[in-house]
């Protein structure tokens, strides 16, 4: 028996028009935001906060983070989602003066159904034991596109087309 170490395959930009169908694709947008990610986004509201010479004193900050926060998407950290997230992370990254990071950020906040998507399908080739090749194939013979340019409903009819397959 044969043991595949998968890597995802990096996505490539795709035209809007072929996103066309993805708003109805699942990608968890609606889950609140973890732990450790309120955590990362207070580290890089602090780190912004510095840039921006505002008093680190805890009801300053707190109030100041809050207020950028709310600015940016209409949440608190502590009430966002991961829709949030690269909102709240774009403009703290603005304002802790990277510009190209905060671009960067909400560029990759577009793909992002298609990265949970490819994530899904990346975990049920594991889980089937399968070469990542063997979603590639099928990929090109349904939709005649490569898997990196797959949209995420072709991508989750490939996970549920995989899912459906008995394990060899």
């Amino acid at each position: 028996m044969r043991t595949y170490i998968l890597t995802k395959p990096r996505l490539k930009p795709i035209a809007t028009a072929r996103h066309a169908e993805d708003a109805k694709c699942p990608d968890g947008g609606w889950k609140p935001l973890t732990k450790g990610e309120k955590a990362a986004l207070s580290i890089l509201a602090r780190k912004a906060a510095v840039v921006q010479g505002v008093s680190l004193k805890k009801l300053d900050l707190d109030a100041w983070r809050q207020q950028i926060s709310v600015k940016a998407c209409g949440r608190r950290i502590s009430e966002a989602v991961h829709d949030d997230w690269a909102d709240i992370k774009s403009a703290f990254e603005d304002l802790a003066g990277q510009p190209e990071k905060a671009f960067s950020t909400q560029l990759r906040s577009g793909d992002n159904k298609r990265r949970v998507a490819m994530h899904k399908l990346t975990e049920a080739l594991t889980k089937k034991n399968l070469n990542p090749s063997y979603a590639a194939s099928i990929c090109r013979a349904q939709f005649k596109v490569n898997l990196e340019e797959a949209s995420a409903k072709q991508l989750w009819c490939l996970f549920y087309t995989i899912n459906g397959r008995k394990a060899k």
